[in-house]
């Protein structure tokens, strides 16, 4: 008997061969995806707590300040830990950059001053929180502009393929 052979198109078969191997080997695409996701999670989370240590601790002599650095760690830390939850790069590397990047444009352009009772003042704090504030505002701006952009691919995709 003579075995018939299906007519199959230029490059169909290409297609086909490579869906059925994505079908067996998807789940290690999957774990590397998560490891890499891992990796960026406890990276970002290593850079924030070096930056703490060392605005806390290590530099305490140039701002003296003992309770703004840990309130202030706190709430980046509440962005931070929201920002890796939902998978936000811009916002997580932003929050980084905004705690240790405010801290010393506190430095370089805080003012000291005397009260009238003697203490010293100084505006640093200030202006660590600022600077903190816009770098998670700009993290929050880009991280709408890349989901909405994202979007717009995927749509863009599905009515190619639909049509």
């Amino acid at each position: 008997m003579k075995e018939k052979k299906k007519k199959v198109q230029p490059g169909a078969e290409a297609a086909e061969t490579a869906a059925r191997a994505g079908e067996s080997h998807g789940a290690g695409g999957q774990k590397k995806k998560g490891r890499t996701r891992l990796y960026w999670t406890l990276g970002v989370i290593a850079a924030y707590g070096i930056s703490f240590v060392l605005c806390r601790y290590v530099l305490i002599g140039l701002h003296g300040m003992k309770d703004w650095p840990d309130i202030l760690a706190l709430a980046g830390a509440v962005v931070l830990l929201g920002a890796l939850a939902t998978d936000r790069r811009a916002l997580s590397v932003l929050t980084v950059v905004g705690y240790l990047g405010g801290f010393a444009a506190g430095m370089l352009f805080g003012v000291r001053g005397t009260d009238p009772g003697g203490g010293t003042t100084s505006n640093a704090w200030l202006i660590w929180m600022l600077v903190m504030l816009l770098c998670i505002a700009v993290g929050i701006l880009l991280s709408v502009a890349h989901s909405s952009l994202k979007k717009r691919r995927q749509q863009k995709k599905k009515s190619r393929q639909t049509a």
